[in-house]
């Protein structure tokens, strides 16, 4: 048994109150960390695709759940792997990959409109964090940043466009027609989750934007 079942559900936090709570532990080995809790074991190649996650929830005392309200009530915790990018004036992190933001049967992402998804409240608001990638087996996986982003201004009408233009392909042409077009921030994976259901994606350009423009909290910056 994973000793994170071991604890309380404590009150839901805010987003400032979980970025001090996570800052002690940048530049921590959150592999170390969570073979201590029982959620990877030790010596052993990573079992399952969201240990990381779970790991900095349990960090938040938070305990993990697939529901499509936002995490922590008002907003949304995210966990992606990073690279160190260098040849530029400043060494920085990009993400390696895509950032999953919820699942979603189609017949509902027609049916209801942007500020009423569950898009939008996983993404009005979000935590990110990032952790580095080291090799497949997930050897060690240091926390280097802290990413407060909020959708909002410019970005929030080109998502919100991109969300209706999906609207529209799936209700003209169901999921076979998401093929044929391509989003610069969003995209759709049919077939993932559960009757039908799909998962809508933040592209790897969107959360390297993300990265960038948020309030960044760094180990390099000494916190």
């Amino acid at each position: 048994m994973s000793q994170m079942s071991l604890f309380p559900t404590p009150p839901l936090l805010s987003r400032a109150e979980a970025v001090e709570l996570l800052k002690p532990y940048l530049g921590q080995d959150l592999r170390r960390i969570s073979d201590q809790l029982g959620v990877t074991q030790a010596h052993e190649a990573v079992s399952h695709y969201g240990w990381a996650g779970h790991t900095v929830e349990w960090l938040l005392g938070s305990a993990p759940n697939n529901q499509q309200a936002a995490d922590f009530g008002t907003w949304e915790l995210k966990v992606t792997s990073v690279e160190k990018v260098d040849g530029h004036e400043n060494q920085t992190w990009l993400p390696k990959g895509q950032i999953t933001l919820t699942s979603i049967q189609p017949a509902e992402l027609v049916k209801t409109s942007f500020e009423d998804s569950h898009l939008f409240e996983k993404t009005k608001h979000l935590l990110i964090a990032c952790r580095t990638y080291t090799d497949p087996s997930e050897t060690s996986s240091n926390l280097v940043m802290l990413c407060e982003y909020d959708l909002e201004g410019e970005l929030f009408t080109e998502v919100k466009q991109e969300y209706e233009e999906l609207q529209w392909v799936l209700r003209e042409h169901g999921l076979m027609g998401m093929k044929d077009i391509h989003m610069r921030r969003l995209g759709l994976k049919a077939g993932m989750g559960t009757r039908g259901g799909a998962r809508l994606i933040a592209r790897k350009t969107w959360v390297e934007e993300m990265m960038k423009i948020g309030l960044r909290h760094e180990q390099s910056e000494g916190v």
